[in-house]
């Protein structure tokens, strides 16, 4: 349906057309004006007003920075508005409708610091000022690269990696960008003639530097072929990184080879098969060779060559593209001195696991099965992202039920699982995994062969709630609060649970089955790492621990450990 206002820009664009080109200029800027004033109309709400003052400063070094974006969010989203800081990082918003906000700011090589976002209150005519905003620029690592010969090397490629968390395994993965920049990439340069590199763009953290040249493979800082070697570069905030000299071993490689060979889950070989996917990871699970840089025999015999430094490593096969949801072969293999001969990597077909969601003995109300969605996790060695039907999560049926299929392909590898189920109501909980007729105590799930997998659900659960409160008292709002199993039930995830507080620090965490629990609130994490026991150590101390009988109610305070 056209509206008088579009039958009005028709009407402005029509006579733009048919004017000189200077009145068509200022036709298409008065277009532009009315649109603009229009939508801002529209979007505002009316009624009482105030002012908010205030200035944008360098986190590091106090000073202010101009050219930043503001932006205004009301607490209920309906309703925002931007502006500009001046030369000192001022900026000012009038008129602007009473309510609660959210407040930020943002600039292209500036990044903000990993705190809650900022909340203001604007009451009738009030002018609230001294608004403070903080951004912390983007830090800088530049060195050079020598070789062997300890000459600079201009033909090496250097790459950023930092640790990231799939579940509880951690990984080093490639830094992307997605924050400042127009379109997301990953930090990689090549050296200059003198060997020199520089690398731009990094908030503070830890990161690894890894080089790789045309006849070295992956070598990690300060010079050594293994990353659980490597020593991590450590980035204070808005600080540059100078002078990282990498120096590269003289190579140290022995040839790997094995066999890839299909099994019919009954425990026979068949016959070899090629791999259209192939990777080998070190203990850190970083890639250090790939299907390039492998080399096929064509009866299912591969060769890495020009080989591995002394260590640990993975390598897994996929014989069909990763689209499919595909069978997956894995191989550990441990290098020493001399070349390997690694053997057979045994690649079982997939199987078939279907199954239902009970919720016959719970007082949760109705379910929207469409709302559920069902996931198989893989557990240590295997990236999630080689199952990408799994990763997807299945569908529940109306009555309950799902099958792990992708068409006519069946595509749950054999493996250790952790089940995952999203979308149920915020009062239940899993009560029960049962698979192959038995009870998976622990959360994981080893699947050998098809079977019916159930998940019990049960309900109310027990509630925890408080508010969480800063070392001086005051409310935090936005931040996470964990609530974690006790120690011989961290390997079952469906037991966590993480919620963020309200603008005034409150939370509330529904649907706790009964048992023993820790409760924390930091200030961020890394996702996924809260799942991983070697990190949660260092704050074990801070946790608050809860015991939870059955569907009670519980008030927890945590005070904010600051991470």
């Amino acid at each position: 349906m056209e509206t008088n206002a579009s039958r009005s820009n028709r009407s402005l664009a029509s006579i733009g057309y048919f004017l000189p080109p200077p009145s068509r200029w200022l036709v298409a800027v008065y277009w532009v004006v009315f649109i603009l004033a229009g939508a801002a109309l529209a979007q505002a709400p009316r009624g009482q007003t105030g002012l908010i003052e205030g200035r944008v400063a360098n986190a590091v070094t106090g000073l202010g920075i101009r050219d930043v974006m503001v932006r205004l969010q009301s607490e209920s989203e309906d309703y925002s508005i931007t502006a500009v800081s001046g030369e000192n990082g001022s900026f000012t918003f009038l008129e602007v409708p009473a309510g609660n906000y959210r407040i930020s700011g943002s600039r292209e090589g500036f990044y903000s610091p990993r705190t809650p976002p900022a909340h203001v209150s604007v009451a009738n005519q009030q002018a609230l000022k001294d608004v403070g905003i903080r951004l912390i620029s983007l830090a800088r690592v530049s060195g050079r690269v020598f070789g062997e010969d300890r000459k600079p090397r201009s033909d090496a490629l250097v790459s950023v990696l930092r640790v990231q968390y799939s579940d509880g395994t951690p990984w080093l993965t490639p830094v992307r960008s997605d924050m400042n920049q127009t379109s997301i990439r990953d930090f990689e340069v090549s050296t200059n003639e003198d060997g020199s590199f520089t690398v731009e763009g990094l908030e503070d953290g830890e990161y690894y530097l890894v080089v790789k040249t045309p006849r070295v493979p992956l070598v990690f800082y300060p010079g050594v072929s293994s990353s659980t070697l490597a020593v991590p570069i450590v980035v204070q905030p808005g600080k540059d990184v100078f002078g990282i000299r990498f120096d590269l071993p003289v190579p140290d490689l022995h040839v790997v080879n094995f066999d890839v060979v299909m099994s019919d889950n009954s425990g026979t070989l068949g016959k070899p098969l090629l791999c259209s996917v192939i990777q080998v990871s070190d203990q850190f699970y970083a890639v250090v060779a790939d299907k390039e840089s492998l080399t096929s025999h064509n009866d299912g015999r591969w060769s890495i060559s020009p080989g591995l430094s002394t260590g640990s490593y993975r390598v897994l096969c996929t014989p069909r593209p990763l689209l499919y949801g595909t069978t997956i072969g894995l191989l550990h293999v441990d290098v020493t001195n001399s070349d390997v001969e690694a053997g057979q990597m045994i690649v079982s077909g997939n199987v078939a696991v279907r199954g239902r969601i009970d919720v016959s003995n719970s007082d949760i109300g109705a379910v929207n099965y469409k709302e559920l969605r069902l996931f198989l996790i893989p557990d240590s060695g295997w990236p999630i992202t080689l199952t990408p039907g799994l990763a997807a999560g299945r569908p529940v049926a109306n009555d309950g039920t799902f099958t792990f299929r992708m068409g006519e392909v069946e595509n749950v590898p054999p493996g250790k699982y952790q089940v995952r189920l999203t979308g149920l109501p915020p009062n239940a909980y899993i009560e029960e995994i049962r698979y192959d007729h038995k009870t998976i105590a622990d959360g994981r799930l080893q699947i050998d062969r098809a079977g019916d997998l159930v998940l019990r659900i049960s309900g109310p659960g027990a509630v925890i709630k408080g508010i969480v409160r800063d070392a001086r008292g005051l409310p935090q709002g936005n931040v996470p609060v964990l609530l974690l199993p006790s120690m011989d039930q961290r390997g079952n995830h469906s037991l966590f649970k993480e919620v963020l507080t309200d603008t005034d620090g409150g939370f509330v965490i529904r649907g706790i089955r009964r048992g023993e629990y820790g409760l924390i609130s930091w200030t961020k994490a890394k996702a996924g790492a809260h799942l991983n026991s070697r990190f949660m150590e260092q704050f074990e101390s801070r946790v608050i621990k809860v015991s939870v009988p059955g569907s009670s109610e519980f008030i927890v305070n945590p005070t904010l450990v600051e991470n």
